[in-house]
């Protein structure tokens, strides 16, 4: 949480988590679905690496919205783009 009704989301993706793409859909959903009844938020947001295709995909997949750009965001100066959800 950020503040009452935002909420911030964060998934870290690594090829060595013993996942496969489709068990890491399904946990991403059930958790998704966790915040969406329990917490009472209006807003969810999260950054993805703005070269990682399959975060974005991911974070679209589920219905977030791009919002913007940020230039030199992570601590390698690689760009990361903002998206968010109202729930």
């Amino acid at each position: 949480m950020l503040w009452e009704g935002c909420g911030e989301i964060w998934l870290v993706l690594d090829e060595n988590t013993g996942l496969s793409k489709y068990e890491t859909v399904y946990f991403l959903k059930e958790g998704l679905k966790i915040i969406e009844e329990n917490f009472g938020l209006r807003r969810l947001q999260a950054r993805v690496r703005a070269n990682f295709a399959g975060g974005i995909r991911l974070v679209e997949h589920f219905g977030f919205t791009r919002e913007g750009l940020r230039p030199e965001y992570w601590p390698d100066k690689t760009d990361c783009i903002e998206y968010g959800k109202l729930l």
